[in-house]
């Protein structure tokens, strides 16, 4: 059980998961995006569903990669190389077992490749089957909850920072109310062929959520001011405005967190305020 995200964005990719290992009795947390780098190009995976198959399909594509005789690969090669190693292993692993048991078994990836010289593309698969994300895409149980998060904010203009701070709306909803996702986040970028792991404090979150609000105000004034705009169509704008309004009040209040409780800690000792404020 995952969610998993992957945007498309003007500086590159990407891709953002949950911790959570669970069979519904036991809970693990461990990473869930895993890197390959080759001499000129890299790969990086992000599992959702059955871990175990999940991870050895991986496994199977970094060792295929790894074995391959070409020096240097196009975006093309690579996907021809994965490809038919992750159809099979969905074939022999899911699609062999009763019926029943088939939605238990189930995998899905998200693969960011880059190499020199071209822009990286994203891929999600699907039963076995693998598809270009031209924008962004999510997987796994939390699926649904992730993308009416992030549609409503998503373009492909934004920086890989303003996509982590959708990614981190997006899984701590899903993390508050899907069951099976949890843990911590955990954040991978791609700029060319570079993959370097994003630690979400390091995101500068204040900044990140003013811009956003920004963005959000204008669209919806734009909205107000636009005589020929229906009220179906000015609902749905106010709705997603304030939906959006909302959880950058949680993500506010929850870093204020700890500077208010100090606060409230000296006060309660009679050191804050100092005399002369």
């Amino acid at each position: 059980m995952t969610i998993a995200a992957g945007f498309v964005v003007k500086d590159g990719i990407l891709l953002c998961a949950d911790t959570l290992y669970t069979d519904g009795f036991t809970k693990e947390y461990r990473e869930k995006i895993f890197p390959w780098i080759g001499q000129d190009e890299s790969v990086c995976f992000a599992i959702a569903g059955h871990a175990l198959i999940g991870r050895m399909a991986v496994e199977d594509c970094r060792q295929a990669l790894w074995g391959s005789k070409r020096p240097h690969h196009t975006i093309a090669q690579i996907m021809a190389t994965i490809r038919p190693l992750l159809k099979a292993v969905y074939e022999q692993y899911v699609d062999t077992r009763p019926q029943h048991e088939q939605q238990t078994a189930d995998f899905s990836l998200l693969i960011a490749v880059a190499t020199t010289g071209e822009r990286p593309r994203l891929f999600s698969t699907y039963h076995g089957a693998t598809a270009p994300i031209d924008s962004f895409e999510c997987l796994g149980i939390g699926r649904h909850l992730g993308r009416y998060v992030i549609e409503p904010m998503f373009n492909p203009g934004m920086t890989i920072g303003e996509a982590a701070v959708l990614g981190i709306h997006a899984l701590g909803a899903a993390k508050e109310r899907v069951d099976g996702v949890g843990g911590k986040s955990q954040f991978v970028s791609m700029r060319g062929t570079a993959i370097s792991p994003i630690v979400p404090h390091d995101i500068d979150l204040s900044e990140q959520l003013i811009l956003t609000y920004r963005k959000l105000t204008g669209d919806l004034l734009l909205a107000v001011s636009n005589s020929e705009l229906d009220a179906v169509r000015f609902r749905r704008h106010f709705e997603e405005f304030v939906f959006q309004v909302e959880n950058m009040r949680t993500v506010w209040l929850d870093r204020a967190a700890p500077l208010n409780a100090l606060m409230r800690s000296l006060a309660e000792i009679g050191t804050f305020p100092p005399e002369g404020l």
